[in-house]
């Protein structure tokens, strides 16, 4: 067998990547003999699959550090935290807020009301589904007088073992005045104040989407097993 030939059973087998391929074949002179459609079929075998694993080193950890949106501190939390929960919008590289699990919002002419339209199909990673009143609850729960309205069954929110020092630090009860869910796919935010950085606090880490179910099941269970809609499942 010739080396080309090795090399090209060793890419249709998977056993080296498509860029160690290249750069072999590319070493030996003989790219122009290698087909095409060999090299677009590779591409193809390597369409992402379910499941695997992913280890993430990373400083700033702590044993006392909170899972939870609302008081997490630490570097590695906040890591963590970003790859199992999702806020309304996301900031992109730009520092442009686009959407998220939010698909469109509105600010009313005196910036002050901000009405955001949410995604469907949508669940927890427990089953429980996305909706405004979710919204309501994640970030209601945080506001020092809760000055909220649910659009289903209203949900109490059960004593927390800590005061929400993120949204505290961000100064949030000094420009969120009231939160509404107007219908299953609606919210409706009342600002006391005109706040130019509103729209991108919401992609911030306090402002993460929880699950009521989750939380209000266990809150002082749930710093240390945090339930969202993120690309990851927390497993222990």
């Amino acid at each position: 067998m010739s080396k080309l030939k090795e090399l090209e059973k060793l890419l249709t087998e998977g056993k080296i990547t498509r860029r160690a391929f290249i750069a072999r074949v590319s070493a030996m002179g003989l790219m122009a003999a290698v087909s095409p459609v060999l090299l677009n079929g590779k591409a193809e075998a390597a369409t992402p699959k379910k499941g695997g694993r992913v280890i993430l080193g990373s400083a700033g950890g702590s044993t006392t550090d909170s899972m939870d949106p609302g008081t997490l501190s630490q570097t590695m939390s906040q890591t963590v935290n970003q790859c199992l929960r999702s806020q309304l919008v996301e900031v992109n590289y730009k520092g442009e807020a686009v959407p998220e699990l939010a698909e469109s919002w509105e600010a009313s002419k005196d910036a002050v009301t901000w009405t955001f339209k949410l995604r469907k199909g949508v669940k927890f990673h427990d089953g429980t589904p996305f909706n405004a009143d979710a919204v309501v609850f994640s970030i209601g729960r945080m506001m020092k007088d809760r000055n909220v309205k649910f659009f289903g069954k209203p949900l109490e929110v059960p004593v927390q073992e800590r005061p929400p020092e993120y949204w505290v630090s961000m100064e949030m009860d000094d420009t969120i005045g009231a939160i509404e869910a107007v219908d299953d796919y609606t919210v409706v935010f009342k600002l006391k104040r005109v706040e130019a950085p509103f729209l991108a606090n919401m992609g911030m880490d306090f402002a993460d989407i929880i699950s009521p179910t989750a939380f209000t099941q266990n809150p002082k269970e749930f710093i240390r097993n945090p339930v969202g809609t993120g690309p990851f499942k927390f497993s222990k």
